[in-house]
This record gives C-alpha cells, structure tokens and sequence, in this order.
C-alpha cells in the first residue's frame, strides 16, 4: 500500500520526453520489486509456501526462513536484507547496520529495538 501513491503518480506523469519515460520506467520497476520482496520476505515467515519458492531458498534465490531466523533472535542486530540474504554476511563484518542506527539515531533521537528489548528481556 505504501508503494501505490508512486505507483499512481508515475502512471499520470505524461511521457512526452524519453528522460520522463526512463524516470517513469525506472518508479515503477521499484515498486514492483518493492512488492516482490515484501512477498519473499513474508514467505520466510510461512509455515508452507508454495513448492516453488521452497526451491528458490533452498538455492538462496530467495530469502530462507533459516537464514532469516536469526533476525529474529536476540539480540536483533543481523541479518537485515529481506530478498535473498546475500549482503547480510558482507554488511554485518563493516557494522553497515550499527553505523547506520547511530546516525539515524542522532538524527532522530529514536533507539533502535526498544520495543524488542522491552518484550523480550523485562
């Protein structure tokens, strides 16, 4: 639903100009794919999905609910891409995430997983 306000906007945008036509291709190749990888990640969260997608994450073609276990599991700080898993070793050695929570939390002056820590270890 988040993505449907671009979606609409980049079918009313005239495509008069080839830069437009790019611009509007390339808006809606991202919200498809933002669509698709919200639906791969729900089906690492599925107790039975379809036999096709079993194939596509046992083949790490698809996120695995194995892989993606361990983002669930306390202390929730790995393991963060929801498509296929591929960058989740790479980015946790360079502390991608951790570096990334500390500016957002200068900025925002909101703390990561504090709402986890308050379910999971009162």
């Amino acid at each position: 639903m988040v993505s449907l306000p671009v979606l609409i906007t980049a079918l009313l945008i005239p495509l008069d100009k080839v830069w437009v036509l790019f611009l509007v291709s390339s808006l809606l190749f991202m919200v498809l794919w933002v669509m698709f990888t919200n639906q791969i990640h729900k089906w690492a969260h599925t107790k039975n999905p379809p036999q096709w997608v079993i194939v596509l994450q046992k083949y790490k073609l698809f996120l695995s609910p194995q892989h993606h276990r361990i983002h669930h599991t306390p202390p929730f700080e790995s393991q963060y891409c929801i498509t296929t898993g591929w960058l989740n070793g790479l980015l946790n050695r360079i502390n991608f995430f951790r570096v990334l929570e500390t500016v957002i939390t200068r900025i925002t002056g909101s703390y990561p997983r504090q709402d986890e820590s308050v379910k999971y270890f009162k």
